[in-house]
């Protein structure tokens, strides 16, 4: 199956689900979260991350601090419902 733009990664969907857990967060706070590790190309993958979020419209970015917010733009439920959709698909 071809993946369209709008498609989300199964780590991208990880740090959706970080987002709606914790709410809105820095990217230190979700790596930090997701990769315990902390190694410094867990922190440039988070960005990354969150850069392709941000342009499928997945994610909102507050840019009122030196560190930017970010906040998931769906819901749990929304994530469960393209999930499911996507498992129905295959």
């Amino acid at each position: 199956m071809v993946r369209t733009r709008k498609d989300v990664t199964d780590a991208e969907l990880g740090v959706l689900h970080a987002l709606c857990d914790g709410g809105p967060a820095t990217i230190r706070w979700l790596t930090d979260r997701l990769y315990p590790t902390g190694r410094e190309s867990d922190y440039a993958t988070v960005k990354k991350l969150l850069h392709r979020l941000e342009a499928k419209g997945c994610v909102a970015r507050e840019r009122t601090s030196p560190a930017h917010q970010f906040r998931a733009k769906w819901s749990q439920a929304d994530l469960l419902d393209r999930r499911l959709q996507a498992v129905a698909d295959n």
